[in-house]
């Protein structure tokens, strides 16, 4: 009895820790910035994500494993270390929603937009320990969005 009360409480515990909660997050200003500033500033926050994860085609890295964060005028392509492993891009013009969760005791920029087939599912994830720099990446990506 003692044996199923222990597993029971480690899937509770297991359960309570990936809870997605959604974050609101302020998009006022998002129109107001500049692009050139936004893809700046998107440069340098995107590396420090912890990691990046895409949905297609699907696969995640560790920021470690990161070749190129590419932040381009159209668009983003994030490149493995691997080169036999795909690029990850989406043009911010194909960006239908941009949101931030807090999963567990992780914070996550989610990137909705097409190919996917299932809109409740994102294209790309990124994840941060703290919630600053998503905070900041939500409204930058806003801001890249809505210039399309």
């Amino acid at each position: 009895m003692r044996k199923i009360a222990v597993v029971l409480l480690c899937v509770a515990a297991l359960g309570a820790c990936r809870r997605r909660e959604e974050r609101p997050v302020s998009k006022e200003n998002a129109a107001d910035i500049p692009r050139e500033v936004a893809l700046q500033k998107l440069k340098e926050l995107l590396p420090t994500a912890d990691s990046v994860s895409c949905t297609n085609p699907k696969d995640s890295y560790k920021a470690s494993e990161i070749k190129d964060w590419g932040v381009r005028s159209e668009g983003l392509r994030i490149a493995p270390i691997k080169e036999k492993d795909p690029a990850f891009t989406v043009n911010f013009a194909d960006i239908s929603q941009v949101r931030l969760d807090k999963l567990g005791k992780y914070f996550q920029v989610r990137v909705f937009a097409p190919p996917q087939t299932d809109a409740s599912k994102d294209l790309m994830a990124f994840t941060w320990r703290t919630e600053e720099a998503p905070l900041r990446v939500v409204e930058l990506l806003e801001s890249l969005r809505l210039r399309k």
